[in-house]
């Protein structure tokens, strides 16, 4: 066994493919980087009661072991240490344990369940993403933050209780949890950041906590079951007026997160990034006369919208914004509306008409070529256009 003193080295044993099972000898304190990455025969290894940590992608791609046990003794999980250890599905992880760095176990695609030890308090990025048949995760109550993508891709994951102590909700960390049909958000949370539930095409209702004081952009984009949104009363920087099924966030009187129940408020003033996208249930929408913008990619996917009415003082509408809203058939632009984004308009097979003052704000719109443009310009400007015309022949 190439062994140096109490440590393993780097890569020792990687991709021996004769390797079918080892007993590490007490003493050693440390598995380095690689050691025995991509050793696809490799079914049984007994570790030391002596071992503290395992290194980056130490069992990368060790494809034939299905159970490992970890001694009391180990501390620290390092990078990719599981990574693609894809017929593992028996691993506890000892109370000792502080530290699981990012992607240790993803793509451990018959992982079943997870108990974390009780004193971690953070979660590393894209630890148990892929991990598709993880359907039970046990979090301790010490945990204060998920990094992104902590849960990608784990479609088998239907509910998931968070610990009181969760205070951050990292980038994609739910994302495409399919089978995600409720989460409760605790009172101390108080940041959700961008795509963190993207794509939970179960996820049925929503409750933001008191202390939540940051929502990204698209953090419930394609949750296309989505029919409840609220907002604790007591929050300071979101509301949900009216029981608007909408997050609002109050000091810019911007809708940040919709869904097909959603009434907009009288006095929203924006349509953020994001806001409706992926919602498939959204057949029409009425908005008030005080709105002046609407975000990129905000109507993008919702297949089913027929029918918009864009309200007189409108004047942004962002990149993407209604693209592969095949069911919309008629669109009216009003007249204050001075910038239609790129591709705003892409891929609306149906849409039969569209009516607007500026024909030039179609340039850049990707409007279908069936689509009929009615130009709504006032006869005088057509007038003095023709007598211009003849002043400068």
């Amino acid at each position: 066994m190439t062994q140096n003193e109490n440590i393993i080295a780097e890569g020792a044993y990687a991709y021996d493919d004769q390797l079918t099972e080892l007993t590490i000898d007490e003493g050693v304190t440390t598995i380095d980087a690689r050691a025995f990455k991509g050793c696809s025969a490799l079914s049984s290894i007994t570790l030391p009661s002596t071992l503290r940590k395992i290194g980056e992608q130490a069992f990368q791609d060790c494809t034939a072991l299905t159970a490992i046990h970890l001694p009391e003794s180990l501390e620290s999980i390092d990078r990719r240490a599981f990574k693609g250890c894809t017929h593992l599905h028996d691993i506890r992880l000892p109370e000792g344990v502080h530290e699981v760095r990012s992607k240790a176990f993803q793509h451990c695609t018959s992982l079943t369940a997870i108990r974390l030890p009780e004193h971690l308090q953070h979660l590393g990025e894209g630890v148990f993403a892929g991990c598709t048949a993880l359907g039970q995760v046990h979090l301790p109550a010490t945990l204060h933050s998920l990094g992104a993508e902590t849960f990608e891709d784990c479609i088998s994951l239907r509910a998931l209780a968070l610990p009181a102590t969760l205070q951050r909700i990292g980038t994609n960390a739910f994302r495409r949890c399919t089978a995600l049909g409720s989460i409760d958000l605790p009172h101390g949370l108080k940041k959700i950041e961008h795509g963190a539930f993207a794509h939970c095409e179960s996820l049925a209702a929503i409750a933001i906590p008191a202390d939540t004081e940051h929502i990204e952009k698209g953090a419930f984009a394609h949750c296309a079951a989505l029919s409840s949104i609220s907002v604790a009363s007591s929050n300071p920087h979101y509301c949900a007026p009216h029981d608007c099924q909408a997050i609002v966030e109050r000091a810019t009187h911007t809708l940040i997160v919709g869904c097909a129940a959603t009434i907009v408020p009288a006095d929203i003033s924006k349509i953020e990034r994001y806001a409706f996208k992926g919602c498939t249930a959204l057949t029409r929408l009425d908005l008030p006369r005080g709105l002046r913008h609407i975000g990129g990619y905000a109507f993008a996917d919702c297949t089913s919208l027929r029918e918009v009415t864009l309200p007189k003082g409108l004047r942004h509408i962002g990149s993407h914004t209604f693209e592969r809203c095949y069911a919309l058939e008629h669109l009216r632009l009003p007249r204050s509306v001075h910038h239609l984004g790129h591709k705003a308009l892409s891929d609306c097979t149906g849409l039969a008409t569209i009516s607007v003052w500026r024909a030039r704000l179609l340039t850049d719109a990707a409007l279908p070529a069936t689509t009929r443009i009615t130009a709504r310009r006032p006869l005088e400007h057509f007038w003095r256009a023709f007598v211009s015309l003849f002043r400068h022949r």
